[in-house]
This record gives structure tokens, C-alpha cells and sequence, in this order.
């Protein structure tokens, strides 16, 4: 269960210069903190894992429905863009 981490918060700078106190919490023996700055590569690397996540889970949920995974997938993904009838009918 998540819960505030004990101690003095470190707190940062707000654009409005008042200082807040830094986000923190415990899960367990682990501790938890908000990062001062957004990592740059994982906001484009996190819409790529999900998006490899969601085809992982896809292709486990057609294999054990007896589909062919890779036709369920070129469905859902390929079709609706492979031709300008096809783009017409997505839009």
C-alpha cells in the first residue's frame, strides 16, 4: 500500500516561486520520488512500449483463441490503412 515516506520533505521551486514539497512515498522497503525533469526518452520510448505491449498481449490472446495471430494483428493494424477506400472508411 502506498503511503507518504517519512522524513523532511525536499522541497522545489514552483514557477510562481513558492516552494512546494517534493512528492514522495513508500511502497514497503522501497521509496518512491518524483523527478525533478521529465526523462526526455521516455516519453517517446513509453507510447513505444505500450504499443509493443499491446501486440504481445494481442498475440497471446489470438493464440489461445486458435487464430492465426499474425492475420489478427495485420487486421486490426494493416488493413484500415492499406488503401485510400480502406483510410476513407477509418476517418
Amino acid at each position: 500500500m502506498l503511503k507518504p515516506a517519512a522524513g523532511p520533505p525536499q522541497g522545489e521551486a514552483s514557477p510562481y516561486g513558492v516552494q512546494r514539497p517534493a512528492q514522495r512515498w513508500s511502497v514497503g522497503a522501497l521509496k518512491l520520488e518524483a523527478r525533478p525533469q521529465p526523462s526526455a526518452a521516455w516519453s517517446y520510448g513509453s507510447p513505444v512500449l505500450a504499443l509493443l505491449c499491446t501486440v504481445v498481449v494481442g498475440v497471446m490472446l489470438f493464440a489461445l483463441l486458435g487464430k492465426d495471430p499474425v492475420r489478427g494483428l495485420q487486421v486490426f493494424f494493416w488493413d484500415p490503412i492499406k488503401s485510400g477506400y480502406a483510410l476513407g472508411e477509418l476517418l
